[in-house]
């Protein structure tokens, strides 16, 4: 999710316009695209196959101070949603390879007028 965020805000910190970008993400364990467990920390921040992230605030849950470093646990504000949709993408001897590609619009940097 937090390249998804800086995707959608790539044109924040370029001097070029941006129209469109892809998140490409490559895997060999079902960790990944998993359903998680309920009441995980992580919950809010899933990449598992087969679900739509809606745009809106992605926020760590409250018991997770412990056991993530606080500088991962910024809030996200995404802005369009996404649908996590795992396509096979190849097999290497007993590992089985899964991809996600996601067209990532960015947000438009805000030009000020006087």
């Amino acid at each position: 999710m937090k390249n998804i965020y800086r995707l959608e805000n790539i044109n924040n910190s370029k001097k070029i316009k941006v129209e469109k970008g892809y998140l490409i993400f490559i895997c060999s364990h079902s960790s990944y695209y998993a359903k998680p467990k309920v009441g995980c920390i992580s919950e809010n921040f899933s990449l598992e196959d087969n679900i739509i992230h809606k745009s809106g605030e992605k926020e760590w849950e409250d018991n997770c101070e412990k056991n993530v470093r606080v500088k991962n646990r910024k809030k996200l504000d995404i802005a369009n949603s996404y649908n996590f949709q795992y396509e096979q993408y190849g097999k290497i001897g007993d590992s089985e390879f899964k991809m996600l590609i996601l067209e990532v619009i960015p947000i438009q940097k805000q030009i000020k007028t006087n």
